[in-house]
């Protein structure tokens, strides 16, 4: 006769584990670090980032319409620097693409409430030349932004089902694109933007 496994010992074993990754996340804010000592460190948390205070907010784009509320961040989903240190957050929930720059203490908004440019941004990806790359799930396509949010082209428009994060070739030359539905990677070049 075959023995079933004891599944009440399974979760007593894996409970004091969860216990245990419950009080190091809640110690988050006292430095976390991994592994513990007397081990070399290999990760740590310097600090958590869900409100926006401390930040004017301006909008690039269009801006007719109100201003998008971006006192926190609802569902970040991507994050990236720009060429010029700043850093660039995906807000899917929101359908926004945040730009922080803590030395002028502004959060740039990338589009406005009454004319999106973003869906649902995921991954980011940006250019040495200052052009900025957005997944966006929602929109089917890959949103190119110059500096200063602007769009300056589409890639994929038609021809993705649900684009979740993009990546620059070592050149810069072509646009690695991870379409998770369709269980690919899409290629572009960086010229052949719409």
């Amino acid at each position: 006769m075959m023995r079933r496994p004891n599944r009440l010992a399974s979760s007593v074993v894996l409970c004091p584990s969860l216990i245990l990754l419950t009080a190091a996340l809640a110690s988050a804010q006292s430095g976390l670090i991994w592994p513990r000592p007397p081990a070399e460190p290999m990760v740590g948390l310097q600090s958590v980032m869900s409100r926006l205070r401390g930040f004017e907010v301006a909008v690039q784009g269009p801006t007719e319409g109100a201003l998008p509320r971006v006192q926190r961040l609802r569902r970040p989903s991507g994050v990236d620097f720009d060429s010029a240190g700043r850093l660039l957050i995906s807000d899917s929930r929101q359908g926004l693409l945040l730009r922080i720059d803590p030395d002028l203490g502004v959060v740039l908004v990338f589009g406005s409430a009454t004319q999106p440019s973003l869906r649902t941004p995921l991954g980011i990806a940006t250019h040495a030349d200052g052009t900025i790359y957005v997944a966006d799930a929602g929109l089917r396509q890959v949103v190119a932004f110059d500096g200063q949010g602007e769009v300056t082209g589409v890639y994929g428009s038609g021809n993705l089902d649900e684009p979740t994060d993009v990546a620059l070739s070592p050149d810069g030359e072509r646009l690695y694109v991870v379409d998770t539905r369709a269980d690919r990677i899409a290629v572009f070049d960086r010229g052949d933007r719409r």
